[in-house]
């Protein structure tokens, strides 16, 4: 009953450097490794590329990897989509584009190569970290957002998709419970199978940002006065 485990890499190394599938697919293969992710950073970003474009992409890459004998297994969202609040935007309009022009898309990429899509591409502002009431209303909207993405991935046919684990309460979910409950909202309003990316790197890092109790700030600021770095 063990998972089957990959080594594999993702192909962001290789953005705005080895851009053409046939060069990365190079390169990674000399590694010794056969399982790629591929990220949208290198060149497969739908919104930058367009449909013309990718369609030509995914044939080079499959063609690439039959003559490489190499598999992109997964598909995931880069730097791009850090670039703004993206699903939990203000503005609905902007989360209509980013759920069917954006991930719905990049499912059909990812679906074309046999592989699943993995992605972040929200955040809470800091008007919504203020307010307990409005944060639980985006918080619903967005279980509602990625059910919808969910049960499209469902419906053409791919075996996975998933959201990564963050680290603060701007990127939920942020700590385990929250995202237990993610995970069980999004099935039950969708009613297909949804993942977590996880982070190791993300789960990590916790432990040096400590939320400060009145104690620990007022001798930060009595050492400050003093001179004394602590």
């Amino acid at each position: 009953m063990d998972p089957k485990v990959y080594l594999a890499i993702d192909n962001c190394y290789a953005s705005k450097r080895w851009i053409h599938p046939a060069e990365w697919l190079k390169n990674i293969r000399s590694l010794g490794l056969r399982y790629i992710e591929a990220s949208a950073d290198t060149e497969c970003d739908p919104m930058y590329m367009g449909e013309a474009f990718t369609r030509d992409w995914i044939e080079e890459v499959r063609r690439e990897c039959e003559a490489q004998d190499m598999c992109v297994k997964n598909v995931y969202s880069g730097h791009g989509t850090y670039a703004t609040s993206g699903l939990t935007h203000y503005d609905e309009r902007v989360i209509v584009r980013f759920r069917d022009g954006w991930m719905k898309k990049q499912i059909d990429t990812a679906n074309a190569l046999g592989a699943g899509f993995g992605f972040f591409a929200h955040g809470f502002e800091e008007l919504l970290l203020q307010d307990d009431a409005l944060y639980a209303q985006k918080l619903d909207q967005l279980y509602d957002t990625l059910a919808d993405i969910a049960a499209y991935a469902a419906q053409t046919g791919m075996n996975y998709v998933g959201l990564e684990q963050m680290y603060s309460p701007h990127q939920p979910p942020w700590t385990i419970d929250g995202t237990e409950t993610l995970l069980r909202e999004v099935y039950r309003r969708s009613g297909a199978p949804f993942y977590i990316t996880e982070d190791l790197g993300h789960m990590n890092g916790q432990q040096f940002f400590p939320m400060p109790d009145a104690d620990v700030l007022w001798d930060k600021i009595e050492n400050g006065r003093k001179g004394v770095r602590a």
